[in-house]
């Protein structure tokens, strides 16, 4: 499964993450295995700086931009105060038959958007951030927490 996440630090952020099953990986794969509790998958990530906010999904998984990303060669998502939206794409390949969480452990991230497409068609969305209300998150936490399937 490839994940693309999308996210703004706008004063605080906006995030955008897409799954690799839907766009090619630049990042080797992040294999979940289940042997340990928990991963930090940040060296398995690809960046990319929408200084505009300009890019749509479908615009990023053109060949054009899907060069653009940059491996992140460290395992913090951080980068800081801008008004720039991040693409983070990576891909999970899940050994186990569990669903996993992902984990952005940033509490103070405006919006992040998690797209992802599995065996099935057509490409999921599941939406958070700080601005969205508690009770309509995916997983009510102070942090960004996602289901994956």
């Amino acid at each position: 499964m490839t994940d693309i996440v999308k996210f703004r630090w706008k004063k605080l952020c906006t995030f955008l993450i897409a799954l690799a099953t839907y766009y090619p990986s630049l990042s080797q794969s992040f294999v979940w295995t289940g042997k340990e509790h928990s991963a930090t998958i940040g060296l398995f990530t690809s960046i990319l700086e929408d200084k505009n906010d300009r890019f749509t999904i479908a615009e990023i998984g053109n060949s054009v931009n899907l060069n653009r990303f940059s491996p992140l060669h460290r395992t913090s998502l951080h980068f800081g105060f801008t008004n720039s939206t991040y693409w983070v794409r990576f891909e999970l390949r899940n050994q186990t038959k569990n669903s996993l969480l992902l984990e952005l452990d940033q509490a103070f991230l405006e919006s992040v958007n998690l797209y992802y497409r599995d065996s099935s068609l057509p490409r999921k969305e599941i939406l958070s951030g700080y601005k969205m209300r508690l009770k309509n998150k995916p997983i009510i936490d102070h942090l960004q927490l996602f289901p994956l399937p």
